[in-house]
């Protein structure tokens, strides 16, 4: 039996070549796992930070209702419900406190409020899409219950939740 011996540089090209593939399936791959935010089946998100607890609804939605522009994300998970009323129906950064921009909070069977004396917070919506009907944005405040006991939800998000026109 007689074997041949590849010549370096024939090995050098079939590893080039192997290498080249394997990137190639690399960057194709990571392309096809990018989600299009615009699609029907777009992950939707709403979650948050709750007094040191990781929190996400099951099945976050929104509604707007014109006039007057307003905007209010919900969802629920758990025994915890969480409500983000916005005065607005555009993107932009939102003061919560009194009656135009109010996060409510339900949680271990108390209801917290932006509303209370003490409170206050942010809402951003970094994303409000006309044609999809989708809303993205961030929020974090904290909120107290008319007997004053308080919560605080950080690292809130919403992502690609639907909204409804009413």
């Amino acid at each position: 039996m007689i074997l041949e011996r590849s010549s370096p540089m024939k090995r050098h090209h079939t590893i080039l070549a192997a290498l080249l593939l394997l990137v190639a399936t690399t960057i194709l791959t990571g392309c096809l796992d990018d989600e299009n935010p615009h699609s029907p089946t777009a992950t939707r998100l709403l979650a948050a930070n709750i007094n040191g607890t990781d929190w996400s609804a099951t099945s976050p939605s929104a509604t707007r209702v014109i006039p007057p522009a307003a905007t209010t994300v919900v969802g629920s998970g758990g025994d915890t419900q969480l409500t983000l009323n916005i005065g607005a129906a555009a993107t932009g950064t939102y003061q919560l406190g009194g009656a135009t921009h109010v996060a409510l909070c339900r949680y271990n069977g108390k209801e917290f409020t932006t509303n209370h004396t003490g409170a206050s917070g942010t809402i951003t919506i970094t994303a409000y899409d006309e044609a999809t009907k989708l809303l993205t944005g961030t929020f974090t405040f904290t909120a107290r219950t008319a007997a004053g006991d308080s919560i605080t939800v950080n690292n809130g998000r919403f992502v690609n939740v639907k909204w409804a026109e009413q």
